[in-house]
């Protein structure tokens, strides 16, 4: 039996400081994006609407409907190298209200894209026996587009 299953490994994340002229592959595509270096874990991506519910008195039964949609975030950790180019505009980033355009490129060749704001980028330093590592959430605004 084969599966259809892939590796994470060789996944690849990058940012750019800049976001799409049109949300979809083309405009993704159009920006120049730098690589995020030394990630360890790129978490997930991907929407989830809300449960909205209805309680009426009359037949004590709960109706369930789906609500907004949420794209997540993505919760970014690797080793700790804020002079390697993509953790540096990881780091801008975070200080900046303004939104960035991150592209990740999957061990198969499919490449997600999105709008990002990068709430934080926090140092772990941790024990004598470990790599300090830098932890950072980026809130997706908007939705994932799938090229």
């Amino acid at each position: 039996m084969t599966t259809l299953a892939f590796s994470s490994a060789g996944s690849k994340v990058s940012l750019s400081a800049g976001v799409p002229a049109t949300v979809d592959s083309a405009g993704f595509g159009a920006l120049t994006y730098t690589e995020i270096k030394e990630l360890t874990d790129i978490g997930m991506i991907g929407p989830e609407s809300a449960v909205i519910t209805h309680n009426p008195v009359g037949d004590n039964t709960t109706y369930k409907l789906k609500g907004s949609r949420n794209s997540g975030s993505l919760d970014l950790k690797g080793a700790r190298a804020p002079t390697d180019a993509g953790q540096t505009l990881l780091i801008a980033a975070e200080a900046s209200t303004a939104p960035y355009a991150v592209k990740i490129v999957l061990q198969s060749g499919t490449i997600l894209y999105a709008q990002v704001l990068v709430m934080s980028y926090k140092t772990s330093i941790g024990t004598v026996s470990q790599i300090t590592s830098f932890e950072s959430k980026c809130e997706v605004s908007g939705p994932v587009v799938t090229a």
